[in-house]
């Protein structure tokens, strides 16, 4: 740990227990307590300082904690993007046909078995193992949750079993969700296939 983050620490703690301390006076004073009574109630330097590298010792030795960056995403080698896209493309038409047939029953008990029967015939498949939320994308955009309509206007892709399938493809090459725009998936997938990378 740097002397910085030691100094930061250090003055976080002192000031915590500095306020939890000095509360004491300052609640003595204002009920009319005796000067001594007040004084006695303030926490002297050494005591402090005491305290404090009892209390946070776990703290002020640890490292502190990194939040991640927001919008910040794993990439990944997406070297294999082409032959994975190619081995999954027909599964995830596949389960968009599916998934359509299934949400034009009249019967809204029959409607919603589409995701239940996509899953189940999927994950007969261990190649395949689709992401639920992946899953969830077959479905027409106006059925979307707040959450893929958002991300999926800023990465781009819509309810085509093409787009879905680019997603899925840039995870099986390691990517974390929507690490790619779909614009920069299909970009490499065309010069895979050209041979140019």
């Amino acid at each position: 740990m740097s002397l910085g983050d030691h100094g930061i620490r250090c003055g976080i703690a002192a000031t915590l227990f500095a306020a939890a301390h000095y509360s004491s006076s300052v609640h003595a004073e204002a009920s009319g307590a005796p000067q001594e009574v007040i004084e006695k109630a303030r926490p002297r330097l050494t005591d402090l300082k005491k305290e404090v590298a009892d209390y946070f010792s776990d703290w002020l030795l640890g490292p502190l904690a990194t939040r991640p960056h927001p919008g910040k995403k794993r990439k990944a080698d997406l070297s294999q993007l082409s032959t994975y896209y190619d081995a999954i493309i027909d599964a995830w038409r596949d389960a968009y046909d599916i998934c359509r047939a299934k949400l034009g029953f009249r019967s809204a008990a029959l409607r919603g078995t589409w995701r239940d029967y996509v899953k189940k015939h999927f994950s007969e498949i261990p190649a395949f193992c689709f992401p639920d939320d992946l899953i969830d994308r077959l479905q027409p955009m106006a059925d979307w949750t707040e959450n893929i309509l958002a991300i999926c206007s800023e990465q781009s892709g819509e309810d085509k079993p093409e787009d879905i399938a680019f997603e899925h493809a840039a995870r099986m090459c390691g990517a974390g969700e929507y690490a790619f725009k779909l614009s920069s998936l299909r970009e490499t997938y065309r010069k895979q296939k050209r041979g140019k990378i």
